[in-house]
């Protein structure tokens, strides 16, 4: 059986917010036998959620790892490194829902299927449904300024740098991701490093050059 962690780093989270995510994770991942999940409490200051998160003490399902100081969302994740025993590790942010068990399902049989494969991204979708354009290209500073700025006649670059209007219906090879990996590949290098986390979403593909990245797109 497929041994599966997950890591959760918290910034003052709202309490409501870790028990709908917990719930959520208890839930969809319930048909596998190994599960290892870990809080990372990166506000130590907040005595309120510090104060929460000891009610997870006694659980053998949920480890909170305590930061000693908010370093950052990439020492954060960084911290669960000595625990991991998985085969695929997952980064799930405190605002995510996991549809169903199905979807966990669909990505471990994928990377089962693809051992080329070291990393791997769902496709995101908000609230309402709408389908999340995280499935970027590798930018250029004028690419990143067209996020904020519209410039008159450069809406196709736009499209193009988020891979519309046909990637979000299908598996591709993507140049950057939001989402999930291998914890092989999570230790190549022994850590993740907070550059990669920086406002242009540098993910640790850069630094994967023999890997295959592929990005799954679930329907």
């Amino acid at each position: 059986m497929t041994a599966i962690s997950i890591a959760t780093v918290l910034y003052n989270t709202r309490t409501d917010l870790v028990n709908r995510l917990v719930q959520n994770i208890y839930n969809v991942m319930e048909k596998f036998d190994q599960v290892d999940y870990y809080l990372i409490n990166n506000s130590p200051e907040n005595e309120n959620l510090s104060e929460y998160l000891k009610k997870y003490d006694q659980s053998s399902k949920v480890t909170v790892i305590p930061a000693e100081t908010n370093r950052g969302f990439g020492a954060g994740n960084n911290l669960v490194l000595k625990y991991l025993r998985s085969d695929y590790h997952f980064v799930v942010n405190p605002d995510v829902i996991i549809k169903d068990s199905e979807q966990i399902e669909l990505m471990v049989n994928f990377m089962n299927n693809h051992p080329e494969c070291g990393l791997l991204s769902p496709l995101m979708k908000f609230p309402n449904g709408e389908v999340q354009h995280l499935f970027k290209k590798r930018a250029t500073v004028f690419d990143m300024a067209l996020r904020f700025v519209r410039i008159p006649g450069f809406e196709k670059r736009r499209q193009q740098f988020v891979n519309l209007p046909d990637g979000y219906t299908s598996i591709h090879e993507a140049e950057n991701v939001s989402g999930s990996f291998g914890s092989m590949i999570f230790g190549v290098d022994g850590e993740l490093h907070r550059r990669h986390f920086c406002i242009k979403k540098r993910h640790i593909t850069s630094v994967l050059q023999s890997s295959r990245r592929n990005q799954l797109k679930a329907r």
